[in-house]
């Protein structure tokens, strides 16, 4: 074989032997960005979805603040409510006294935790509590007072659950959204 040929073919197995190195390099580079990307990908899934995470815990808070205030307003209301619809029927004065006290026993629970909304459940259902300290309650006028309840509840209901806003509002339990 003439000098030329071997010089030949010795260039085309190192362009070969080069183009193979290159290739080999550049598949490791390729590997490595690609590798690189997905960790970048899977770290970007991760922070949104603890973003996500913070969100959803936030609305839960967000609803459960919304919703505070109508559980007691329910609460009370349905004891309200229970005790008119038995006075009407004159269910015996047992049931008219427990349903009495039940309103009371409610509005002492919410006040010693509120002493601000006190005010805003007082007067009436203060009225039952004296005549309940009776030894005799009057039933008509345990009657009266439940009926006076009754039909003043959805004024004071509002009144309420906003002053319950307004209380958990100013001891900074509102979380800000910011959209």
């Amino acid at each position: 074989m003439s000098q030329p040929i071997k010089i030949a073919i010795i260039g085309l197995i190192g362009a070969l032997v080069g183009a193979i190195i290159t290739g080999v390099i550049g598949w490791k580079q390729y590997n490595l960005q690609r590798e690189q990307f997905e960790l970048q990908r899977a770290q970007v899934a991760k922070a949104e979805n603890e973003r996500n995470l913070v969100k959803a815990e936030v609305e839960r808070y967000r609803r459960a603040y919304e919703d505070a205030p109508g559980r007691f307003t329910r609460k009370l209301g349905e004891l309200i409510g229970r005790a008119a619809k038995e006075g009407q029927r004159k269910e015996g004065p047992h049931n008219l006294e427990v349903n009495s006290r039940a309103i009371v026993s409610a509005r002492d629970g919410l006040r010693s935790t509120l002493d601000a909304l006190g005010t805003r459940l007082n007067s009436d259902i203060d009225q039952l509590a004296k005549e309940l300290s009776k030894s005799q309650p009057d039933q008509t006028g345990l009657r009266e007072l439940i009926e006076v309840l009754n039909r003043k509840w959805p004024l004071k209901k509002e009144e309420i659950e906003q002053a319950v806003k307004n209380v958990t509002t100013q001891l900074g339990l509102v979380i800000e959204t910011g959209g």
